[in-house]
This record gives C-alpha cells, structure tokens and sequence, in this order.
C-alpha cells in the first residue's frame, strides 16, 4: 500500500532527479527514524512536509519533535532546505536562514508555517515567529536545491 505523504514526497523528490543534469543520490537523515528527514548526494540535508489541503492557504504544523529533526540536519549539514509540498500547486523551498525567519526552533511548543498564493502570483509564506520579506517563486524548487548541491551546468 502506499501512504499518502509517499506519493507527495516521491513527486517532489522526481521533480529534483528529472532537473538535475547529473545523478542525484536520496538516502535517509540517519539520525531520525521518521520519513521526513534525507540527504542529498551525501552533502544538502533537506526536511519534507506536505498539506493535503487543495487550495491555499497551506498550513504546516512543528511539533517539538519536528523542530528537533530541523535542529539535527542543519547541525549536520551546511546546506538545509525545508521544502513544503502545497498539494498539488506546487513546492516552496526554503533554506535554513529563511526558515528561522519563520520559527523558533528554541521555543519548544508548537509553531506553524502558511502559505498562501494567489492565482498567477508567487507564494506568501509566514510562520509563528515572523514572515517572509519576499515572495517566493514556483520556479525556486528544485533549482535553489540544484544550485546548492552543484548539479547545474554553468
């Protein structure tokens, strides 16, 4: 059987692998058991979470276990992404100063990210301890994750 969230991450993580202009290796963040956690080519550590909900705003709950798994990856790596699936309208993709913008990963007690896009426009994203200054495009994924992990011809 396959679980829903496989079928959101699969389609994210394919979208990385069929842009990318050289192979891209996706293991588990082997310090965490929950499925939410990879590596990408041994280097970028990146954090999944999707919302099944069909139209925005899209709303992303951090419980502390989730706060702690961000923790561990950026701790692990230099390059971290969290990448929020908004069902099927699209992936935002945030690096790890962008998503301290947005959480407190000191706090300790539940905090949230929305997302919220207009037609034709580009995503607003705000979170519990601040909000973005900018927009973020559609386009950013996967390309931002390419550019960090070297995988476009220049």
């Amino acid at each position: 059987m396959v679980r829903e969230h496989e079928l959101y991450y699969g389609a994210a993580l394919l979208k990385l692998i069929s842009l990318s202009e050289y192979p891209v290796e996706i293991k588990p963040f082997a310090s965490f058991k929950g499925n939410s956690s990879y590596v990408i080519n041994g280097k970028v550590g990146i954090y999944i979470k999707h919302s099944t909900l069909r139209m925005s705003p899209w709303g992303f709950t951090f419980q502390r276990i989730h706060q702690d798994e961000l923790t561990q990856l950026e701790a692990a790596f230099n390059d971290t992404f969290l990448l929020l699936i908004c069902e099927t309208d699209g992936v935002v993709i945030l690096a790890s100063p962008e998503v301290k913008t947005l959480l407190n990963l000191n706090h300790g007690g539940t905090q949230w990210i929305s997302v919220k896009r207009g037609k034709r426009e580009q995503y607003q994203v705000k979170g519990s301890n601040g909000q973005l200054a900018f927009k973020v495009a559609d386009s950013d994924y996967p390309r931002k994750l390419l550019a960090a992990l070297k995988l476009t011809k220049e």
